[in-house]
């Protein structure tokens, strides 16, 4: 008498039979290796049948952005705007995680009305000042000019402008020294989360125009902080926290630089790879050549 697969199978219970253990035993059968072939190939398909919607309708997304447009320098920065746009909520992420942003300075960043909250909420709820009529439309109009930003300034200079009112509203209700026991913590979210809403401000309302000049306002101001600090406080104003303590926390220079570098620094690297690729398209290429390479390039993505 032979014992076979079937009486092999009987020594088993159904719960280790659920579990595999025929095929720990002697492995997959045909039938198993047959089906797990064909659940990899549809798998696969449906990988490519996705990706290929997604290049589909990226290359909508630019042949959109550049319709129309027939100046060679206007057809990238309208498609490096897109770059920014569809990589912004990967970037608010990467800051947030970098600055140690509680959750819910996170979602105020993305409030039209944060910088106003911010200012308020610092002055009224935390040094208790009396939020009056008048002080009210100070913080108002202060918030207005600094997302309006007409004299082009990068995200920190302006968050300067916003540190210093707190500080001098502070001193001249509180008297002198009053601005020493703002708490750390409290300073360190302010200024933080009123960068990055000017950052998702200027990538949501502005033309990539302007961005491209703060950008490169950003990355000079940046790259000269970390080779010769600029103790000019007029120009670029140093965040000194207190913290309560009376004792001035140390401000270093490459900590300085690294908050002068604009959102796109925290973009994914195959972004910033594309939008490099994007920005070294050639200029004097015909309108047709150059509307096509630009849709390649921006659809390629994954």
């Amino acid at each position: 008498m032979t014992f076979g697969y079937e009486d092999e199978r009987g020594a088993f219970t159904q719960d280790e039979l659920d579990a595999g253990i025929m095929g720990i035993l002697h492995g997959p059968s045909e039938y198993e290796l047959e089906r797990r072939k064909e659940a990899a190939y549809l798998h696969d398909q449906k990988e490519k049948e996705l990706k290929e919607e997604v290049r589909k309708t990226r290359e909508n997304r630019a042949i959109k952005a550049i319709a129309g447009v027939r100046l060679p320098m206007q057809m990238k920065r309208n498609i490096l705007g897109l770059c920014q746009k569809d990589e912004i909520n990967y970037a608010i992420g990467r800051y947030a995680k970098s600055e140690s942003l509680p959750h819910y300075h996170v979602e105020l960043s993305r409030d039209p009305h944060c910088l106003e909250v911010l200012v308020k909420g610092m002055l009224g709820k935390v040094a208790k000042i009396p939020l009056t009529d008048k002080l009210v439309e100070e913080i108002t109009a202060l918030c207005e000019q600094v997302r309006r930003n007409e004299d082009i300034e990068i995200p920190y200079v302006r968050v300067g402008r916003i540190q210093r009112f707190v500080h001098e509203k502070t001193e001249n209700i509180l008297g002198n020294n009053a601005r020493l026991e703002l708490p750390l913590v409290h300073m360190k979210n302010l200024l933080s989360t009123a960068r990055l809403h000017l950052s998702i401000c200027d990538i949501d309302k502005r033309d990539y125009n302007y961005l491209h000049e703060v950008r490169e306002l950003a990355k000079v101001a940046s790259q000269c902080e970390e080779v010769s600090p600029n103790m000019n406080q007029a120009i670029y104003p140093t965040y000194i926290y207190w913290g309560g303590t009376g004792v001035i926390k140390n401000i270093f220079p490459k900590w300085r630089a690294r908050h002068m570098k604009s959102i796109e620094h925290y973009f994914q690297k195959k972004t910033r790879d594309l939008m490099l690729k994007i920005d070294n398209v050639d200029e004097h290429s015909t309108s047709a050549d150059m509307q096509l390479k630009l849709i390649e390039l921006y659809s390629s993505l994954d």
